[in-house]
């Protein structure tokens, strides 16, 4: 928690590249507003709750849950270390990337991202230099090399490095830069083409990003068969609207969040004014933290700094809004979701937080694979499914 306070007061302001397509913005932005929830249970919302227990051994331990990728009939899990494992549904240990560490052709010594592409059905991996294709027992497929720019003594080039992909098919994708604060081009969308090696286009959305944060784990989620919907790593309260045939991004809606949540800094002084209330210690107001989407649905979490946590849920049919807490008289009855599909809400989480959770789902609750881990390792992840009404 301190570490994100820490990235909100670390803010960049970079100014638009002539040679970068904008974001446009062609349709009258709906706004929706989520200034008066009605509070409701964990009753209300969830039908139950389904644990799936990965296995725990030497091979397939993870050290936390950085990102939860929904793969078919697996799960695709990316550490704190970067270091990706495979599991089936069940939670049986399928593979890990543990096994291709090294410096020999085929191997990675260092990952900062990665993710599942649905069409080749591959595992990439983002390394500071390639991006580099495995199948999902991690057998080396191929390696790009990525448009990669950093200092040296010859230029005094800011850097560029990425840590974020998604696939539009086998071959394009989308790359987001590395969080890092000096890294060029920051809130910027690059449109690459593996084959090619090149990028075959930017498109910017820097103008609407003024707190630059990287809360948002899962930036784009499908809407239809020719959109995505698109998140923005900084804080923004605009979601977009990707058009992956045209390779266009538009201002799709954005909340009225009222006076209850820290709004996007305009200029200087609204920075120093969020600065100076953060470093309150029982500041009331909430921070956006990420925001899911699914079936006409947006979850959107957010908590503030002594701790009171919600996930908003926005009907974009009805425009109803409610939201349910993450606490109950002080103790954890929820955690942050990963992502959202087909009616059930996703997270993953060390195993040693699931009693907890269980607690709140009183009868409710299934649990998959609990005593067929591996006695080498007292404790691995758990993968949580809420089922949603």
């Amino acid at each position: 928690m301190k570490k994100f306070y820490y990235c909100l007061l670390s803010l960049v302001i970079l100014q638009l590249c002539s040679c970068v397509n904008s974001a446009e913005n062609t349709d009258e932005i709906h706004e929706l507003d989520i200034s008066t929830p009605k509070q409701v249970s964990l009753d209300d919302v969830f039908s139950g709750l389904d644990v799936v227990y990965m296995d725990a051994s030497i091979q397939s331990y993870a050290n936390g849950v950085n990102k939860l990728h929904l793969c078919n009939d697996k799960y695709l899990i990316m550490d704190y270390h970067y270091d990706f494992f495979v599991f089936d549904k069940s939670g049986h240990f399928i593979s890990s990337s543990k096994s291709i560490r090294g410096k020999g052709h085929g191997e990675i010594y260092i990952s900062i991202g990665g993710t599942y592409n649905p069409y080749s059905q591959n595992i990439e991996i983002i390394t500071p230099t390639h991006l580099k294709f495995y199948d999902m027992n991690f057998k080396y497929v191929k390696s790009v090399p990525l448009p990669t720019e950093h200092p040296n003594e010859k230029n005094d080039n800011t850097p560029l490095f990425f840590s974020e992909i998604y696939d539009l098919s086998d071959h394009i994708h989308v790359l987001l830069p590395n969080e890092d604060d000096r890294c060029m081009e920051k809130n910027t969308l690059f449109v690459f083409d593996s084959e090619k090696q090149e990028i075959v286009k930017k498109i910017s959305y820097d103008e609407d990003v003024m707190l630059n944060t990287s809360i948002q784990k899962n930036p784009f989620q499908d809407f239809d068969e020719k959109t995505n919907l698109f998140f923005p790593t900084g804080y923004s309260k605009y979601v977009y609207k990707f058009d992956k045939k045209n390779l266009e991004l538009h201002k799709y809606l954005s909340f009225n969040y009222g006076d209850k949540f820290y709004l996007p800094a305009r200029d200087n002084n609204d920075v120093r004014e969020i600065i100076k209330d953060l470093s309150k210690t029982k500041s009331p107001k909430m921070i956006w933290l990420n925001t899911s989407y699914d079936n006409n649905r947006f979850f959107i979490a957010a908590e503030s700094v002594d701790r009171v946590n919600f996930v908003y849920i926005v009907d974009t049919k009805t425009e109803e809004v409610c939201r349910f807490s993450y606490n109950n008289n002080g103790k954890k009855q929820f955690m942050r979701p990963s992502c959202v599909s087909e009616n059930i809400m996703y997270g993953a989480f060390d195993s040693e937080y699931i009693d907890s959770l269980i607690q709140a789902f009183p009868g409710k609750v299934t649990e998959i694979n609990k005593y067929k881990a591996d006695s080498t390792v007292n404790d691995n992840i758990a993968v949580l499914k809420y089922h949603l009404k």
